[in-house]
């Protein structure tokens, strides 16, 4: 069986309310508003930890892929820019596209393979 992941592109620490959707989701709960917990109020710094950690995460999943056959990793990072989040951690449409467009482009290749 194959496993195809993805990983995550730099998410942008944010209690940004400004939409819709962020005001209904309450934005800032998952990165920025725990890091305010933690201590870390600087906006830089939060930005910096939280692209550090997925940096991070992104190598755990390469490594995967270098030793298991099976597992496929599609990388995301560098799709999105500052303006095509739709909250701190989700991204809006037109970038989630490019990623199915990857993930297919995957499953072809395991298919001819």
């Amino acid at each position: 069986m194959h496993i195809i992941t993805h990983g995550y592109d730099l998410a942008i620490p944010s209690n940004d309310k400004g939409s819709l959707l962020r005001k209904m989701f309450d934005n800032g709960v998952w990165l920025y508003n725990p890091l305010d917990m933690a201590g870390i109020t600087d906006k830089q710094l939060k930005k910096c930890i939280v692209w550090a950690m997925l940096f991070h995460f992104n190598e755990i999943l390469k490594y995967f892929e270098t030793r298991e056959d099976h597992f496929h990793y599609i990388d995301c990072l560098g799709l999105a820019g500052e303006n095509d989040w739709e909250d701190e951690l989700h991204l809006k449409s037109p970038i989630y596209k490019l990623i199915a467009e990857k993930i297919k482009l995957k499953i072809d290749q395991i298919m001819q393979g």
